[in-house]
């Protein structure tokens, strides 16, 4: 009977061994009895300047979803690492007046924007034709937010190019962190 158990143990063993293995970043969902389909990543955030819109690159997240009946069957979890921003910078002038928008009607638990500067000693550095680019996080100013999926944000920099980093959280669903790349002339 030993033997027969050591030889199960062995082949699940070496079966489970044979599996792909994950790329870095990819989304490790945590796998539960009967989940309805894959887990889904947050949704990004939006940041407007002088009518231009930027789409977020969304960066390291936990988050829980739920089946069609609102009961919790899992989750993901993405851990990045730098904060990711779109490659092409948002222009701005000095005095920048933006609209934040979050993906979500529900108002966030927690909500932080962190902005400081870009240059090529914090960029991490990626492979040709990513599309996005990554940077180490970096001091830098801290603007207060209200706990509001939507509001303006009044702040001025000097010329240069800047990482606005922002994390949200809801507690319901979970913690993401957006990242965008603004220009100032």
């Amino acid at each position: 009977m030993k033997s027969k158990l050591l030889a199960i143990a062995l082949l699940v063993f070496v079966l489970s061994a044979c599996g792909a293995a994950a790329d870095v970043g990819e989304i490790l969902p945590t796998l539960m009895p009967d989940m309805p389909g894959p887990a889904q990543a947050p949704e990004p955030s939006y940041l407007k300047i002088n009518g231009q819109v930027q789409t977020a690159k969304v960066g390291s997240f936990c988050w829980d979803y739920t089946d069609e009946n609102g009961t919790p069957v899992g989750g993901a979890c993405q851990d990045s690492i730098g904060i990711s921003t779109p490659i092409e910078p948002l222009p701005a002038t000095k005095t920048i007046t933006a609209q934040l928008s979050l993906p979500y009607a529900a108002p966030p638990d927690r909500l932080a924007l962190e902005v400081f500067a870009a240059s090529s000693e914090n960029e991490v550095h990626l492979e040709e034709g990513a599309d996005l680019r990554l940077w180490s996080y970096t001091d830098g100013i801290k603007v207060e937010l209200d706990l509001q999926p939507q509001q303006e944000v009044k702040i001025e920099l000097e010329p240069g190019l800047y990482v606005f980093y922002m994390s949200a959280g809801w507690n319901v669903k979970g913690d993401v962190m957006y990242g965008f790349l603004v220009e100032v002339k």
